[in-house]
């Protein structure tokens, strides 16, 4: 349980700065720091500089950091001229380093482990006619839920039995056509 929350907390903090590269003014910023928030997870250092084997188009850049495709071009291009950035086969260089934070960072405690006292949501008295009801509810709730599943299952494959037997027809008339239609004559050469 301690390794999941530390993993949903390291999931947060990630959020957490990908929602504060979104805020900075300048695309430019805002794509140097995306592609260092890339290099902390799979990025590897090399002589030259960081290199990040992540391919992603403009379009999914624009995404990640708010801003549209056109503008994330400009922007690559201008990290590209002033050396900040080099793009290699389908990976990036990352010569510049990167940007350095404003301002003071917060303390955060570390994740630690509470002792083994009982908590206070847990009563000592049970109401066994409340929990037979919940149970009842419960196993009401999920045999109606199994049988919509069911029927879920059942439509899904008929809908895909049509569009198997729609791709059939459509093959066929393809040929059909292509068949009626004049031959085209072979190039003289």
């Amino acid at each position: 349980m301690a390794g999941l929350h530390a993993r949903i907390g390291d999931q947060s903090e990630r959020l957490a700065i990908q929602l504060v590269i979104c805020q900075l003014p300048r695309v430019e910023d805002r794509l140097l720091a995306l592609l260092w928030l890339l290099a902390e997870s799979w990025g590897r250092v090399t002589p030259l500089g960081t290199l990040v084997p992540v391919s992603l188009t403009h379009d999914a850049l624009g995404e990640l950091i708010g801003a549209r495709r056109s503008t994330v071009t400009l922007a690559l291009n201008e990290l590209t001229e002033r050396g900040a950035i080099v793009r290699q086969n389908g990976t990036w260089l990352l010569l510049e380093s990167p940007p350095e934070p404003i301002g003071e960072m917060p303390s955060v405690q570390e994740p630690r482990l509470l002792g083994d006292a009982p908590s206070s949501w847990t009563s000592t008295e049970v109401n066994t006619e409340v929990d037979a009801a919940s149970r009842v509810a419960l196993r009401e709730t999920f045999v109606r839920l199994q049988e919509q599943h069911r029927r879920d299952i059942e439509g899904f494959r008929r809908r895909v039995s049509k569009v198997g037997t729609s791709r059939e027809r459509s093959r066929v008339i393809r040929r059909e056509v292509a068949q009626r239609s004049p031959n085209r004559r072979a190039p003289r050469g």
